[in-house]
């Protein structure tokens, strides 16, 4: 029987599903990549389980009709609500082939989690910072690796527990048994992150429609993360109000002419454009997006501390609809005085913004499987690698994907 990753991004105005088919050496292959409407959901967070769970029903039976049931779901939720805690789990050696497995890796991240003892909190997913082997600090998985000790620097991510039971049963409400909880916008690390930016302070940022989520890097490794309850949709708001329109009239404004708004707006102050042509006050629709962008990126700002926003180096922005707007990044490097890249959906190649965050979670559950597969191939042929063979065959992953498109582009920008 064929088996399928599902990665569903849980977002306040759609969710998007992309799933991936997986074949004997965990490689995976995209069989479906789609987008639907959410209920439920407010500013990333679950508010009515019901709702949710018939908004999942119409994807899991559009799944279930087509494909079978051996499916694994990595279910990917925002920064509302979520905290993290970094942890360091020291493991000594002693299987029978004397080389470092994702057993010992696993058991040490196993070790680490259960001294977490926040009664009323549960950790949802963890990711690895780095491994110190034998004392020597390294990155990579070092699955193979003769050694006596191993330590594993990493953090792991939770939440209050009767949150966490809202996700639960929205997805088994919906016919989803077999799942994992992430958080959506920390995948998107593995876009940004790339040989030219690791030693850097990062700051990555994911505005969504109703919110938007922030996480600081530094040196690769995550130092800080947050919330801001104000996304896309706060601009359509705004837009409604100071122009009396319709919310979804306001919506249409905000997407006729976001690509083009400085433009029009300079058309429009020395009279070129005919009275046809442009029927907004084009004044207020730049001073709108231009004050909610601002007062974005200014919580964020206060939310790190000045001085932690102080020693960031390099901003991405990603965002259905935001990163679009014409000469936003001059505008924020100008406000901020931060270097800004904005990740269009022309730039990533792909033509619809909101499946980015699922094919991510496809991706991390994808790179999780092929280590599995290739340990256990190692395992049963009674071989060992050296460190150069790791690194060979991680270079070689890293190539292979959609997400691969990606790093490559981010590479030729640099």
């Amino acid at each position: 029987m064929k088996k399928y990753i599902a990665g569903v991004d849980l977002g306040s105005e759609s969710i998007s599903v992309s799933l991936g088919e997986q074949d004997e050496n965990a490689d995976i292959s995209f069989k479906l990549i789609n987008t639907y409407q959410s209920r439920g959901i407010k500013k990333g967070r679950i508010v009515d389980v019901n709702e949710v769970s018939e908004s999942l029903k119409k994807i899991t039976t559009d799944i279930y009709n087509n494909f079978n049931n051996e499916i694994k779901w990595y279910v990917g939720i925002s920064n509302n609500s979520v905290n993290f805690k970094e942890f360091s789990s020291r493991l000594e050696i002693k299987n029978g082939y004397n080389i470092i497995t994702e057993a010992e890796i696993s058991c040490a991240v196993k070790n680490a989690i259960e001294n977490f003892k926040h009664e009323n909190e549960t950790v949802i997913c963890y990711d690895i910072q780095d491994y110190v082997v034998d004392g020597n600090i390294r990155k990579d998985m070092p699955i193979g690796v003769s050694a006596k000790n191993i330590i594993v620097n990493g953090i792991y991510f939770f939440i209050k527990r009767d949150y966490y039971y809202n996700i639960k049963n929205s997805l088994n409400l919906s016919g989803i048994e077999r799942f994992e909880v992430y958080l959506t916008s920390y995948e998107l690390k593995n876009i940004i992150m790339n040989e030219n930016n690791a030693k850097k302070n990062i700051l990555l940022v994911d505005i969504g429609a109703q919110c938007t989520n922030y996480f600081n890097f530094y040196d690769g490794n995550l130092i800080s993360m947050g919330f801001v309850p104000l996304g896309g949709r706060t601009i359509s708001n705004d837009l409604s109000i100071c122009a009396e329109l319709e919310k979804d009239e306001a919506e249409k404004v905000k997407l006729l002419y976001s690509n083009i708004y400085r433009k029009k707006y300079k058309e429009q102050l020395i009279g070129i454009p005919n009275e046809s042509e442009i029927t907004f006050n084009m004044k207020l629709y730049n001073d709108v997006v231009q004050a909610r962008i601002e007062e974005m990126f200014s919580l964020i700002k206060e939310s790190l501390s000045i001085e932690k926003f102080s020693d960031i180096q390099r901003m991405y922005v990603i965002g259905n609809g935001i990163v679009e707007f014409e000469n936003i990044s001059s505008f924020i490097e100008d406000k901020f005085k931060k270097k800004t890249i904005l990740l269009t959906k022309d730039e990533l190649k792909i033509r619809n913004y909101s499946t980015i965050n699922s094919i991510c979670l496809v991706k991390r559950a994808s790179d999780r499987l092929k280590w599995n597969s290739e340990e256990n191939e190692k395992l049963n042929d009674n071989k060992l690698c050296s460190e150069n063979d790791i690194d060979l065959r991680e270079k070689e992953s890293n190539n292979k994907g959609i997400l691969s498109k990606f790093k490559k582009l981010l590479d030729d920008i640099f």
